[in-house]
């Protein structure tokens, strides 16, 4: 008898510590929460469904590149928000990431062992004037009546090319994929 209460009391204590401890949190969730932003003294502002873009330049053949030289152009644009009305320059450089300082035709695409090679990302402007790498361009400001108006555009087009310029004659492209990527800076002035 003696046993048994002995045994009854011990298992008593357990039990009366574990009901009066407190139910866990099964119904909450956590969320890390990081803010980023960026204060500038620009004129205007990327849109920020432009800050990062991923431009498909689609496939094309090695007989395409060695008969023309280059594939065709897709347009695409970066826009600018909030802009002054005071605005009266947009200029804008693209670096490339792999571009050394001789590459200034074309981005240099990443290299490994499924890449193409012989062929780099040429860039134009939307009247299909090259846009050198690592050189600064301008574009025109829309504006109304004289000021300018608060949504702007860069618009650009992309196209893979032989490293060359002109039609493969040679055979020096090869197959595989084509991943380029750069940097754009792009400067707004305005009329103080």
């Amino acid at each position: 008898m003696k046993k048994s209460a002995l045994t009854l009391a011990v298992l008593s204590s357990l039990f009366s510590g574990y009901s009066l401890a407190a139910p866990a949190e099964n119904n909450t969730s956590q969320a890390n929460l990081d803010f980023t932003g960026k204060v500038t003294a620009s004129l205007c502002q990327v849109d920020t469904s432009n800050l990062s873009q991923t431009i498909d330049l689609g496939e094309l053949s090695t007989s395409a590149l060695k008969a023309t030289g280059k594939g065709p152009a897709k347009s695409f644009a970066v826009n600018l928000i909030n802009c002054d009305t005071t605005l009266n320059s947009i200029k804008y450089t693209i670096a490339g990431n792999n571009n050394t300082g001789s590459d200034t035709k074309y981005l240099v695409p990443a290299s490994n062992d499924t890449s193409a090679s012989g062929v780099g990302v040429y860039i134009q402007d939307n009247n299909a004037q090259a846009v050198e790498i690592g050189t600064e361009k301008t574009v025109p400001v829309v504006s109304n009546g004289g000021l300018a108006l608060s949504d702007q555009s860069i618009p650009l087009q992309a196209y893979i090319g032989t490293t060359t310029g002109n039609p493969d004659t040679n055979g020096g492209v090869t197959a595989g994929t084509v991943t380029a990527s750069a940097v754009m800076t792009i400067r707004s002035a305005g009329t103080p």
